[in-house]
Order: C-alpha cells, then sequence, then structure tokens
C-alpha cells in the first residue's frame, strides 16, 4: 500500500488494518538531489540516443 500519510495518521480505517500496516515497511520518499535529477536525465537522454550537454540538463 502506498500513501502520503503514515498508517496511525490515516482515519476512517479499522484498527485491525491499522495495526497490520503498521507491521511493514513505512519510509519516506523525497524527491533527488538536483545533481541525481540532472544524471537521471542526462541517462535517459543517452538510452533514447541525444547527447545533452550538462549545461543544458541543469537548465531543464
Amino acid at each position: 500500500m502506498t500513501s502520503d500519510t503514515f498508517p496511525k495518521e490515516i482515519t476512517g480505517l479499522d484498527n485491525r488494518l491499522i495495526s497490520r500496516f503498521g507491521w511493514g515497511l513505512t519510509v519516506a520518499i523525497e524527491p533527488p538531489e538536483l545533481e541525481m535529477r540532472v544524471a537521471i536525465l542526462l541517462k535517459k537522454a543517452s538510452l533514447s540516443g541525444y547527447t545533452l550537454s550538462e549545461a543544458v540538463a541543469f537548465f531543464i
């Protein structure tokens, strides 16, 4: 299950479900930092046969 809220904070959910979801792995997923986004963009462009300069990738 994915959610933008932790299991204990979901309203209207049965207590047994809250307990079960709480047993699973709960992590906050953050967007990647700028350098990682640029690296991903450069890699995807390369795999598609395009050449991007790093300056253009940073601009995008």
